[in-house]
């Protein structure tokens, strides 16, 4: 048996920086029972937020929005078809301001299903939640969280939110800034037993909200999110959710314009950056340690980090083991000894 998400040792898979896109084959980097990749962008300066794009190969999909400004690092969960490819568009950015796409892990078909074409909503009111239901969609599939594609071509900022259906939850903040940055990832959102979602906008220029993909088995949302606030400021400390292998997490901030990042524990790369001028909202999915924890870092208080759920291990399979081994370039790999089923890698 596989593990939900099993992390490997980033890979750069940025394709030309033309505006196109570009499909990008990633077979040698993840095995044939993958349904989708976790990948890790950025750019490399603080002026830039050209666009982006990403989806799964032979969508007709066309979501590009300009990357919230580096070098802030978005996370995006997208599928891969049954050749282990996906579509990437990356604008130029420019000379020294180039846009980056990691491959950081992948996902297992036997817990999460990525859709062809995003599935989107558009909520009939303005300043309410509005239910979501995606029974329908995920077929003979129950769902138990919804993967959220965030991105809005809209050029100010926009309060939104997203929540489990019944939550008493209600995190309003801004998404989206008058400099450009409007791509920031995608969201894990628990869904109910009926598989409904809700989810709020204050004015439909946000454009549709969509979801690209759902999680099946072996994800334990958090409803209400846990409130993981930092309280020392600028340095990097420590979020521990037990028996997690990666953490979906988000930053909700009550001011715009804070630094925030998130990155493995142990973990010495600085990802923390400001999301963008006028945001209040960062998402990201974080592998954890052994004893799970990731890190998460703040420069302000107004920024609460809150945990909406966690993937756990398969009953059964390699778990860690297995994990820590690909991520090293070992056995655990495609082509290596063990492979995603716990048998001999093809």
């Amino acid at each position: 048996m596989a593990d939900p998400i099993t992390f490997i040792t980033a890979v750069d898979i940025t394709p030309a920086r033309d505006a196109a896109w570009h499909t990008v084959d990633v077979s040698a980097n993840i095995p044939t029972t993958a349904s989708g990749v976790l990948l890790r962008s950025h750019y490399a300066s603080s002026t830039s937020s050209d666009d982006i794009g990403f989806r799964k190969t032979g969508s007709t999909d066309d979501y590009s929005t300009a990357h919230a400004v580096a070098p802030y690092f978005a996370y995006t969960a997208i599928g891969v078809d049954g050749s282990q490819q996906l579509d990437i568009m990356v604008n130029s950015g420019g000379a020294g301001k180039e846009g980056f796409v990691e491959l950081i892990g992948y996902f297992d078909q036997d817990s999460v299903s990525f859709f062809t074409n995003a599935i989107t909503h558009a909520p009939a009111s303005t300043g309410v939640y509005s239910a979501w239901d995606i029974s329908s969609d995920t077929g003979a599939d129950t769902a138990i969280a919804a993967i959220l594609y965030l991105g809005t071509t809209r050029s100010n900022d926009t309060d939104v939110a997203w929540r489990k259906n019944g939550s008493t939850e209600d995190h309003y903040q801004a998404h989206g800034s008058s400099t450009g940055g409007t791509y920031l990832g995608t969201a894990i959102v628990p869904v109910d037993a009926n598989e409904i979602l809700e989810v709020k906008w204050a004015s439909a220029f946000y454009n549709d909200f969509k979801i690209v993909g759902y999680i099946t088995a072996n994800f334990t949302g958090i409803d209400p999110p846990t409130d993981e606030s930092i309280t020392t400021l600028t340095t990097w400390t420590d979020i521990t959710t037990s028996g997690a292998l990666a953490v979906a997490i988000e930053s909700i901030a009550t001011t715009p314009d804070h630094v925030v990042g998130f990155r493995k524990n142990g973990d010495t790369t600085d990802r923390s950056a400001a999301p963008e001028p006028g945001g209040e909202r960062s998402v990201a999915i974080i592998e954890a340690d052994a004893s799970g924890i990731i890190e998460g870092y703040t420069d302000s208080l107004d920024a609460g980090f809150f945990v909406r759920g966690y993937f756990t291990a398969e009953a059964g399979s390699a778990g860690r083991i297995m994990g820590s081994l690909a991520s090293q370039g070992g056995l655990a790999g495609p082509g290596g000894i063990a492979g995603p089923k716990g048998g001999l890698a093809g």
